[in-house]
């Protein structure tokens, strides 16, 4: 399995997960939901993120296998760990996302001030957005975890899936094979929701896959720094001025 399977793969076992999980969401939008309705709602949810987190961490198992043997020659297969989840950790990541359905909500901005939303379609969205980012976790855990243990991985990186990064995304992609373990790069929480980033196992500095788009990440992030230090901006908010063509 090469990464462009992998990517495919990994890509319609999400789209199925998604039409599968936003047939119990959606309809719930339509009433601010009582706590009990919100514990049903996750308790529903939960054995289908299960089986499908464990389903994106064993299509990332199979790439890693694949990767593995084609850059190292290695048959002999590294025993990896294959991202687990508990019940009480869906529990802790979903239950702001699924409070929003709850009717009025509070809101506290950067600023510190306090706005006050309403249960509507993006609460849905919302949650839906946060079941997927811990499904598709699974798969990237899985990646970063083998790579902790594995003598002849030198590290992982972080590549786009397909889409065009966003700025945050664009800095974390220009490190290259940087990543020895999952808290160097703050584990899983530096992918946020609509996140198509993956890791992805470095055997060879010289050659893995992405590494085309770690080089222009990286020439990228290089002019941005310039560009923003002229600017007085930071280099995020650079990168995504040009992103968007405003710079």
């Amino acid at each position: 399995m090469n990464v462009d399977e992998w990517f495919g793969l990994n890509k319609r076992h999400l789209a199925r997960t998604l039409l599968r999980l936003t047939g119990f969401v959606q309809p719930l939008e339509r009433r601010p939901l009582s706590l009990p309705e919100q514990a049903g709602l996750i308790n529903v949810m939960w054995p289908i993120v299960e089986d499908a987190r464990l389903t994106s961490g064993e299509l990332a198992r199979g790439f890693y296998d694949s990767e593995r043997e084609r850059m190292t020659g290695s048959i002999d297969r590294h025993d990896l760990y294959v991202a687990d989840y508990r019940y009480e950790w869906f529990v802790e990541d979903i239950a702001d996302s699924v409070d929003r359905l709850s009717g009025d909500y509070t809101v506290v901005t950067d600023n510190g001030a306090e706005l006050t939303s309403r249960t509507g379609k993006n609460a849905g969205a919302g949650v839906l957005a946060e079941v997927m980012k811990i499904v598709d976790d699974g798969g990237r855990e899985t990646v970063a975890k083998a790579v902790e243990d594995d003598p002849l991985a030198l590290g992982w990186a972080r590549i786009a899936g397909g889409s065009e990064s966003c700025s945050f995304c664009t800095i974390l992609i220009s490190r290259g094979p940087v990543y020895a373990d999952s808290e160097a790069a703050g584990a899983m929480k530096a992918y946020h929701r609509y996140c198509d980033c993956r890791s992805v196992p470095v055997f060879n500095r010289d050659q893995w896959p992405g590494r085309d788009q770690y080089l222009e990440a990286e020439q990228q992030y290089v002019q941005a720094s310039k560009d923003a230090k002229e600017a007085g901006v930071s280099v995020e908010t650079m990168l995504r001025r040009k992103i968007e063509g405003r710079a």
